[in-house]
């Protein structure tokens, strides 16, 4: 039975707050309890950034305090049976020690990192990668998509040299959009095929080439061909590319640079850590752990894998 209903009315206002309070009991079934001080502990798993929001949430508090509760009562059963004598077990419990300990310690030294000041160099990327911070051309329109689909190639040619005949002749490009796109998203009655601010990349090749090629407001292509159908667009304007004022990216450039140097720091102490004098691999004994396994069975073990629900395959840490 899930006890979470229960817990409302009973965590604190220290609890929500994240003020320092003394361990107070949440749960509590003869020797087994979960406190105050477990919940804060459980709390070193959720990104900093996100505390407040989990803190604010009566509903998200007591499903934890509920898993931490539900974890002991299995971990006690567990310890009863004696499965945390099972020295592979137990090598196991150490390993995840181990592995969140190695976090706290990447976490921490990530946070204590002091980086140099990088203004000078940040103006230095940005001088010599002027692409990186231009802004490509765009244009903004109106489109119309007669699609292939429900009509041969020529019926939907003729459409859409129909259309592009009216447009041409004056008619609302917006209303023809309305009325005769194929495309859903074009056709719906707060867009009516219009765009706004959109690059090369976001056409087709064919069409992104005969809009990029209009020059004026008002242009409009004749009907251009896809895998999708015919198109026809009108130009309502296009942005050159444009070069984004140091000052606008420079923040950007700054975190960049910081992230670098944080990441090369912290590289350089893991393998100082890692790689003393007194290191020796033995390779041997590593490769003797491999087993040559039939690839049948190791297709077959997939496919169980696949077929079971909620399976994933671990993850080497």
């Amino acid at each position: 039975m899930r006890i979470f209903p229960l817990l409302i009315g009973a965590l604190g206002i220290g609890l929500a707050s994240g003020e320092s309070v003394a361990p107070t009991v949440l749960i509590a079934n003869g020797a087994v309890a979960v406190t105050s001080e477990d919940f804060e502990a459980f709390m070193l798993r959720v990104p900093e950034n996100y505390r407040p929001e989990a803190r604010s949430s009566y509903e998200w508090i007591g499903k934890a305090a509920d898993l931490l509760y539900e974890n002991r009562v299995l971990a006690e059963e567990a310890r009863r049976l004696g499965h945390d004598k099972d020295p592979l077990i137990a090598l196991r419990m150490k390993q995840v020690e181990e592995s969140f300990l190695a976090q706290v310690w990447t976490d921490r030294f990530r946070k204590a990192f002091r980086p140099p000041d990088v203004a000078v160099r940040a103006e230095e990327v940005y001088r010599l990668n002027p692409q990186r911070f231009t802004t490509p051309e765009t244009v903004s329109g109106t489109q119309i998509v007669i699609s292939f689909e429900s009509r041969t190639r020529e019926m939907a040619k003729a459409i859409a040299e129909d259309l592009y005949a009216k447009a041409r002749a004056g008619a609302d490009m917006s209303e023809l959009a309305a009325n005769f796109s194929d495309d859903p998203n074009l056709r719906r009655e707060r867009v009516k095929g219009r765009f706004v601010g959109v690059r090369k990349s976001g056409f087709v090749e064919a069409v992104s080439e005969a809009v990029f090629a209009l020059k004026s407001p008002g242009d409009i292509t004749p009907p251009v061909e896809s895998q999708r159908g015919y198109h026809i667009v009108k130009l309502d304007r296009k942005e050159p590319a444009r070069l984004r004022p140091f000052k606008e990216v420079e923040a950007a450039i700054v975190a960049e640079e910081v992230d670098r140097l944080r990441n090369a720091a912290l590289e350089a102490d893991i393998a100082r850590l890692k790689s003393p004098s007194t290191l020796v691999v033995h390779t041997k004994n590593i490769e003797a752990l491999r087993v040559e396994v039939d690839r049948s069975v190791l297709e077959r073990a997939n496919r169980e894998a696949l077929q079971s629900p909620g399976a994933t395959v671990p993850a080497a840490r």
